[in-house]
């Protein structure tokens, strides 16, 4: 089975943004080290379907955990700044002299 370079997060890369999942050019032998150091990217094993699109299997748990912890961030600051919001709205306002 091939391995192909996916990317775990969004990546922008020479202009082109790389969804979660897609596949990324591993060329550049310093940014895919930069990308597995990171773990933005890992190797994944890649199936052909019939119809020669290609499928991705998910080989370990890990990155379905990363995914969690960045949802579980993304709406921990999202309730943040709405308790802000709040905060703001309930100030009194100041009068200008």
């Amino acid at each position: 089975m091939p391995k192909k370079l996916i990317a775990t997060y969004p990546i922008l890369y020479e202009s082109k943004l790389y969804k979660e999942g897609e596949p990324l050019p591993a060329n550049n032998h310093e940014m895919t080290k930069i990308w597995l150091d990171s773990k933005t990217a890992e190797w994944k094993d890649v199936n052909e379907n019939h119809d020669g699109s290609e499928k991705i299997e998910v080989e370990d748990e890990k990155s379905d955990e990363l995914k969690s912890q960045a949802i579980g961030n993304i709406e921990n600051t999202n309730i943040e700044e709405e308790k802000l919001e709040k905060v703001k709205l309930q100030e009194p306002k100041t009068k200008k002299k």
